[in-house]
């Protein structure tokens, strides 16, 4: 598999019933894909749906970062028309500086607000005439403006987001589409191509030349190569043809950890990152454990473990 990293994405969802059960079986789960040499463990965001175990990702986060040593660990992403830019970056802030500069902050546009009921909004404290993109836009902007303008904001107007100074988190700009390059850009954020969402891209892409063109003007404004992590939804089999089904409004890929190995070489080829987030749609936490382990075995994982410890 060469320098390829595999990373985790969770959401939450478990075949128990209570949700502390669950929370302990996540926990389970992050320590294990970190002794199994994954690169990434990444909790989702949800609200408005009972089959979660959690809402915001922070304070399981904490409690990942906490028992975990090596792995990153981060959000993908924080739903930023929910809440103060200031607040946010306050917490992941902190949590970088607690947790050995480890921490990943992914900014997503989540539920879209004019389909929230007036009471949610109420309790999101969202304006009534909030727009959706343009929210967004003003958060990513606040986001960038607080963790690149630290100095500036503390000397001349007294905004401090603890640690002063202190070691800002990773941000990433979560998307399904090449349509935001400029604002990911423009904010200094790196990228997270989602095939989970959005249009079908199980197969070739006609138009991954844009995340090139991304990739280069980001180099040549900032002077440093971004990070790209391309996110996949699985249902692992152990036989029978790989195919494209449809869970929870979700695209996934329906695969053999084999084929999966043939899919991850060839998007390396193809989108020239090395880095994958997976999400696999299993439910029992005994199943995704095993998944992990033969994940892990297939792809050498071990080997890109054994070589971290070493450096």
């Amino acid at each position: 598999m060469g320098n390829i990293k595999l990373s985790i994405l969770e959401l939450g969802e478990r075949d128990k019933i209570d949700s502390l059960q669950n929370i302990t079986s996540v926990i389970e789960y992050a320590q294990k894909a970190e002794e199994l040499g994954f690169h990434r463990f990444w909790l989702a965001e949800h609200h408005f749906n009972s089959d979660y175990c959690y809402t915001s990702p922070e304070l399981l986060l904490m409690a990942i970062a906490g028992s975990t040593e090596r792995m990153r660990i981060g959000s993908a992403g924080s739903i930023t028309n929910f809440y103060s830019s200031y607040e946010k970056v306050s917490q992941y802030k902190l949590l970088n500086n607690l947790f050995d500069d480890r921490v990943d902050y992914g900014v997503s546009k989540g539920h879209i607000i004019s389909k929230l009921t007036d009471t949610q909004k109420t309790f999101l404290n969202i304006p009534a005439d909030a727009e959706h993109e343009t929210l967004f836009n003003q958060r990513v902007d606040e986001i960038n403006e607080l963790i690149h303008n630290e100095e500036s904001l503390y000397q001349n107007h007294q905004i401090i987001t603890p640690p002063l100074y202190g070691r800002p988190p990773r941000l990433f700009y979560l998307s399904s589409s090449y349509n935001h390059f400029d604002n990911a850009i423009n904010a200094e954020m790196n990228y997270c191509r989602s095939f989970i969402h959005g249009k079908d891209l199980y197969g070739r892409d006609t138009e991954v030349e844009k995340l090139n063109a991304y990739k280069e003007k980001f180099y040549n404004r900032y002077h440093y190569n971004p990070e790209v992590v391309l996110a996949l939804g699985v249902k692992i089999i152990k036989n029978g043809p790989t195919q494209k089904i449809k869970y929870n409004n979700m695209q996934i890929l329906e695969t053999t950890i084999p084929h999966l190995k043939d899919l991850l070489m060839d998007y390396k080829d193809q989108y020239y990152v090395d880095d994958f987030v997976i999400y696999d749609i299993e439910k029992n936490n005994d199943e995704k454990i095993q998944n992990l382990n033969n994940l892990s075995q297939e792809l050498e994982l071990w080997k890109q473990q054994k070589y971290s410890i070493t450096l």
